[in-house]
């Protein structure tokens, strides 16, 4: 053991000489009522000196002032210098990173690497650190996402070393995600939303061993699923059915709210019913944060009228798929529908029906024009899909 850690920054004084840090253990003359004296950091260079609080406290007859450790009874020594060595460790690795990562360690950044314990060497660690600091300021939806990813990526391997990261790494993890099932888009997601974290984590100076211009998630869009006229039509008949339960119709009802109005499932379950007025609602979009006034059609304003408890009680997004895809099933509608079919049915159909581009985008609230025009070839497939109607023209 060694009485003190010496870190040196990449400071350099008036002399041309780097400027030392020392840090070390020091014990408090201060005895509680217990009988014991705390355990306090000491930080100082040049002129400066901080002193941090540990929270540990020990009998200072066991206190070794030369090795900074206790010496005493195994059974009461033996866990409080473990938790003086991890603590030594902590510093080395913050030592280490800033080395690393040519940067300045003062006395403040090195209070904030100590006190936040950002991790710097195992990247589970950092994604989960930034995601728990960020989680008040984030959309719940966006939390709800990225939460997901970090779970899958421990489940993979709960420590991923900085370094350890090149384009082999996700090669493989690519693989894995595969092996789980996902879908080409969910990988896509996946690697997109790791690259974020990555980016981050190299504005804070941390270093990698790849360039992130070169990995390249893809796109995350996939292939836009619909139900054409006669397929909401079934719903919409079996919604007003009195063979339908109360808690699918309630699932439906919302799902053919948004097939109207082309609400996202975030909009529509923050929308409560004592204020919907007659023919209109107006909300600030959960996504985008925009102001968005929603004109209802009748088709709208019956689904809300028939049922009572539409905005009044709510389901979570995974309940409202698991639910769609048992009615899906039992229309026999081979398709994979979640609640976001809905949007795209609202905006394919409309396109058919001759509604313009343009107001379609204003009614979907995208900001660019080129979210929309995906809508248009969705539409031009439906028509081509009815091509053959002509058959039945004449016999």
């Amino acid at each position: 053991m060694i009485n003190s850690l010496t870190l040196f920054d990449t400071r350099i004084d008036t002399n041309k000489n780097f400027v030392p840090m020392t840090i070390n253990f020091k014990l408090r003359k201060y005895i509680n009522s217990d009988g014991l004296s705390p355990i306090y950091l000491n930080v100082s260079s040049k002129n400066r000196r901080v002193r941090l609080n540990l929270d540990i406290f020990v009998k200072a007859k066991y206190w070794n002032a030369k090795d900074c450790k206790l010496n005493g009874p195994a059974e009461e020594v033996h866990d409080t210098n473990l938790l003086l060595n991890s603590i030594r460790t902590k510093i080395n690795n913050i030592q280490i990173n800033y080395r690393l990562s040519s940067k300045t360690l003062t006395i403040d950044s090195f209070l904030d690497e100590f006190n936040n314990e950002m991790p710097r060497a195992n990247f589970v660690a950092f994604y989960h650190k930034v995601l728990t600091i960020n989680k008040q300021t984030m959309n719940p939806n966006t939390y709800k996402k990225e939460i997901g990813i970090f779970r899958k990526l421990k489940a993979y391997k709960p420590e991923i070393i900085f370094c350890d990261i090149d384009q082999h790494f996700f090669v493989k993890y690519r693989g894995h995600m595969a092996a789980l099932g996902n879908a080409k888009t969910t990988r896509n997601n996946n690697i997109k939303v790791i690259k974020k974290y990555l980016r981050y984590a190299t504005k804070l100076g941390i270093k990698l061993a790849i360039d992130l211009e070169d990995i390249k998630p893809g796109s995350t869009k996939g292939n836009r699923t619909y139900l054409n006229a006669k397929e909401i039509e079934c719903c919409y008949n079996y919604c007003k059915s009195e063979f339908i339960s109360p808690s699918y119709k309630l699932v439906l009802g919302y799902f053919l709210f948004s097939c109207f109005t082309g609400l996202r499932i975030s909009d529509v379950m923050a929308m409560k019913r004592q204020h919907i007025k007659h023919d209109s609602y107006t909300l600030h979009n959960v996504k985008g944060q925009k102001l968005q006034v929603i004109n209802f059609n009748e088709k709208a304003k019956f689904i809300i009228n028939d049922n009572p408890d539409l905005f009044v009680k709510h389901y979570s997004e995974a309940h409202v798929n698991e639910v769609l895809k048992k009615i899906m099933d039992a229309l026999n509608i081979n398709k994979k529908v979640s609640f976001h079919v809905a949007r795209h049915s609202f905006a394919t159909n409309l396109i058919i029906m001759g509604c313009p581009v343009t107001t379609v985008q204003q009614l979907l609230n995208h900001s660019d024009i080129k979210d929309t025009m995906c809508y248009v070839h969705l539409a031009e497939q439906e028509k081509n899909n009815n091509a053959d109607l002509l058959d039945g023209l004449f016999k």
